[in-house]
């Protein structure tokens, strides 16, 4: 019975190597995976700020311009200026719509994965306040998506290999010293 139990216990036995392959693979890569996970969360988070960003810029810089060439009817300054907005980064589709129906439109307008904002285009004369239309800016998510996935992709394959590398070196570092020890 004691021999059973020995040879059992040999074949259950890991070496000292192996273990330390084991631990070092098993923390470096919920050590990777939290830590490409933070980057990617922060990179998510700047793109978008940075969308909110044109935004913001598109309501402070080009709302008021765009009311007062609706107020006046100017219709080619109108697709000037939202010709403008199109042309600023994240920008995919804009629309003007009126009571009429649709003033201006530029690029597709997007289903999903969108970040959109709407602003009611307002004139002032006097103490009376007009609605004139409605502004629909729209930004495509798609690519911040992709662009998340890309960098995913590549730290996942960069840490692999630095990992392996490690591991590897770690190995051959404690085979090589505890066969120094044993000559």
């Amino acid at each position: 019975m004691n021999e059973t139990y020995r040879n059992m216990y040999k074949k259950k036995k890991i070496g000292l190597a192996k273990q330390l392959l084991f631990f070092i693979l098993l923390m470096s890569t919920v050590f990777t995976l939290i830590i490409t996970g933070l980057n990617l969360y922060r990179d998510y988070k700047e793109d978008l700020a940075s969308i909110d960003e044109r935004m913001t810029q598109i309501e402070g810089s080009f709302l008021s311009s765009l009311t007062a060439s609706l107020w006046v009817e100017d219709r080619e300054l109108l697709l000037t200026q939202a010709e403008g907005i199109m042309h600023l980064p994240s920008i995919h589709y804009l629309s003007i719509i009126d009571s009429d129906g649709t003033v201006v439109q530029l690029g597709s307008e997007l289903q999903e994965y969108k970040h959109e904002k709407v602003w009611e285009m307002q004139h002032t004369v006097g103490k009376r306040q007009y609605t004139l239309a409605t502004l629909t800016v729209q930004s495509d998510l798609y690519t911040v998506y992709q662009g998340l996935f890309d960098k995913f992709i590549f730290l996942l394959v960069s840490q692999t290999i630095k990992i392996f590398l490690f591991a590897i070196s770690s190995c051959i570092l404690l085979i090589v010293s505890l066969y120094g020890h044993l000559r």
